[in-house]
């Protein structure tokens, strides 16, 4: 950080860090707070660590988020813990409900994979795991 002393400093990243803000007013009252900042390299994919399919309209559906522009998903599949593919598409917008076969599937956690490219037409797999919660 360039100056962390100044009402506007510049920090340049290079790993995603915590930043804490501590204020004092001329009376010596004092004010705290923090803030997580992750670095979102373009050309990647964000993918949540949970969902919580239960229709509140808040993470209902598990599905990756582009950064940086998508050019082509060649997949997005979801395994349950035996193995067995829960949930594939190539389309972007569409996430997992949750659900196999029009079945609830319970809590518990699942592996995720996905292939596509980005605008460069780098090809990107990933892997991973999500937690649904009930």
């Amino acid at each position: 950080m360039n100056n962390p002393y100044s009402q506007f400093p510049i920090a340049k990243l290079t790993e995603d860090t915590w930043f804490e803000l501590v204020v004092q007013d001329q009376f010596g009252c004092k004010g705290r707070d923090s803030v997580f900042i992750k670095l979102i390299y373009p050309g990647n994919f964000y993918v949540p660590s949970a969902f919580t399919p239960n229709g509140d309209g808040l993470n209902d559906y598990f599905n990756p988020t582009p950064w940086g522009g998508l050019a082509e998903l060649e997949y997005f599949r979801v395994y349950n813990r035996f193995g067995q593919l829960v949930f594939e598409t190539r389309d972007i917008r569409q996430g997992w409900d949750g659900k196999f076969k029009g079945v609830r599937q319970d809590f518990a956690n699942y592996v995720w994979v996905l292939k596509g490219k980005n605008r460069a037409g780098v090809i990107k797999i990933l892997k991973g795991n999500v937690v649904l919660i009930r």
